[in-house]
């Protein structure tokens, strides 16, 4: 964050942790929901991401939603992203200029939400050929117009630009 924090996902123990730019522990949040049973509960969180007011992004990975808390842990507010009957399995999550990207293994897909959980964008499907994914499981977003999936089952990165259109594959 913008003070230097660092925050830990502690996949097998249903939490997010944060520490100190000295590795000292200043506190955690969430506990074991799932299905999802209240706000603030985790079934596997695997990635986070801090926007620009320092709020704290969680992919909750088996309840297939992101959870949004405060610095402090405090719940802010959450959205899914389950599509009908599918499960989405959201991993990897990055913040760009205030959107919300998300790798979605179980979907091979990479999704781009508004902060309200509203759906804006997306590409991917599953397979092996450049510009697929099989069980993509990390993303960053450092510049517009630019998109770095790591494509996990593929053994590779993929770099895309103005997505949906891929333009190198790095293995």
């Amino acid at each position: 964050d913008s003070s230097g924090n660092l925050y830990v996902v502690d996949y097998y123990n249903h939490r997010v942790q944060k520490f100190n730019s000295k590795g000292e522990y200043l506190n955690q949040f969430g506990s074991k929901g799932y299905p999802a049973e209240g706000k603030g509960q985790f079934a596997f969180p695997s990635d986070v991401a801090i926007d620009s007011y320092d709020n704290v992004w969680v992919t909750d990975s088996d309840n297939n939603r992101i959870e949004a808390f405060s610095p402090e842990g405090g719940y802010l507010s959450q959205f899914s992203t389950e599509e009908g009957i599918y499960s989405s399995f959201p991993e990897g999550i990055a913040i760009f200029q205030g959107n919300i990207w998300v790798v979605e293994s179980d979907q091979s897909r990479v999704r781009e939400y508004s902060p309200e959980g509203k759906l804006l964008n997306g590409f991917g499907e599953e397979g092996h050929e450049e510009g697929q994914f099989y069980i993509p499981n990390g993303i960053a977003v450092p510049s517009a117009g630019e998109v770095w999936v790591a494509d996990m089952a593929n053994h590779r990165v993929q770099k895309w630009t103005t997505p949906p259109k891929v333009t190198t594959t790095e293995a």
